[in-house]
């Protein structure tokens, strides 16, 4: 491991030579893929690297390890599992945890005909979105969403109204994550995600978290997402 500070790569911000050290410890990699914030580009000071890489055989490994203070965290697989994950696994529910990184990804090494179709069929599932939920999903939802709002509106404290309030907003994400379908995303960025899908409710919730929870606010939240998500 060097003892050094890492150089950035200009383009992604990532060490110049992370791959060359990433196949030293990981001699089977075919191709090696940048995915997550730093592919996207809305990473911050502390996000970690992602990886994704095609493997020639053997079966899936996450792994996670540390280049010098990076932290690295990556998906092993051959191109058959990822394949699978792609066309059968994430297709049954509102997952798209390897759809997403494959469609985003940015090649760092390994440009092969494989790694190609990979991206392409990512790609294809990701823009179709997921599959339309399975029976009893939408009404867990809905129930999860009662039950914080009775919580809220019965809140006695107002650092426990606050509280509900957080949560809440997440449980009605879910929900309409659920009912639209779309793909869900990590809580950092779901306003993003609101933003681009409803910018109305997006408004609201940044209202809301501004002005810490007013009742009113919510209520439009809760009846606005369970009606048109």
């Amino acid at each position: 491991m060097p003892t050094e500070e890492p150089k950035p790569c200009p383009f992604w911000e990532v060490p110049a030579d992370l791959v060359e050290w990433w196949r030293e410890r990981h001699p089977d990699a075919v191709s090696v893929g940048l995915s997550g914030s730093r592919a996207t580009g809305d990473f911050g000071p502390h996000s970690d690297i992602d990886l994704v890489v095609v493997t020639a055989g053997g079966e899936f490994r996450r792994v996670r390890d540390a280049y010098g203070h990076l932290p690295v965290e990556a998906f092993e697989a051959p191109a058959s599992w990822y394949e699978h994950v792609i066309t059968v696994y994430e297709r049954a529910g509102n997952v798209g945890t390897v759809t997403g990184m494959l469609a985003r990804a940015r090649l760092l090494w390994g440009k092969t005909p494989e790694w190609e179709r990979l991206v392409a069929l990512a790609r294809e599932y990701w823009e179709r979105g997921p599959e339309a939920p399975v029976p009893g999903e939408i009404e867990k939802a809905a129930r999860r969403v009662s039950g914080l709002y009775a919580s809220f509106l019965d809140a006695s404290r107002e650092e426990a109204r606050r509280f509900v309030g957080g949560v809440l907003l997440l449980a009605l994400a879910e929900e309409a994550f659920v009912k639209a379908p779309w793909w869900q995303e990590k809580p950092a960025r779901l306003l993003d995600s609101w933003t681009r899908h409803d910018p109305t409710v997006a408004d609201a919730i940044s209202d809301a978290l501004r002005n810490e929870f007013p009742t009113d606010a919510v209520e439009f939240l809760v009846s606005h997402v369970s009606a048109t998500a």
